[in-house]
């Protein structure tokens, strides 16, 4: 039952209380042995392979192979963190968005301050008042819009402006 926290209803002798707390003793003191051994195994097999590397009669001929080997192992282990790090980078902002709120009277700017084509700051105008109207306007039976898309007018040839 390790790592299980089992609350049981009361014991009903003395004894079983002393049981519990003996065994969650014993497990916790498990644990930390537990813990420890393993620690103490890395750091034990991390010494015997620097032993190997640079102390033991075998060294001078193991030493530069190994070495060759960590240092590639190195530079691969770079290599793959640093495009880790682009690709995160790299999502991270394309992922953000790009919508930018602005209430009325935030910026000051008002269709006065708009030179530009007419027919566009009509159309704008009707749908300013259409969004202050909104209420009346869904009343009739239409639909309010929640936002206002401007895009460029494309280049019309001469002839054709008269006909769009």
């Amino acid at each position: 039952m390790s790592g299980l926290n089992v609350t049981a209803s009361a014991p009903d002798r003395p004894d079983e209380l002393l049981d519990r707390q003996i065994d969650d003793a014993l497990d916790r003191v498990s644990k930390f042995v537990g813990f420890w051994a393993r620690i103490s195994a890395v750091l034990f097999v991390i010494g015997a392979f620097v032993w190997f590397i640079f102390y033991s009669p075998a060294s001078d001929t193991v030493r530069e192979p190994v070495m060759y080997i960590i240092i590639l192992f190195t530079q691969i282990l770079f290599g793959i963190a640093f495009v880790l790090v682009q690709f995160i980078a790299l999502f991270w902002f394309l992922g953000r968005t790009r919508v930018y709120w602005i209430l009325p009277g935030e910026t000051g700017v008002g269709f006065r301050d708009y030179k530009g084509n007419p027919e566009v700051l009509e159309v704008a105008r009707r749908i300013v008042m259409l969004l202050r109207g909104v209420k009346h306007f869904k009343d009739m039976g239409g639909e309010g819009r929640r936002a206002l898309l401007l895009r460029q007018r494309a280049e019309l040839p001469e002839h054709v402006h008269g006909h769009v």
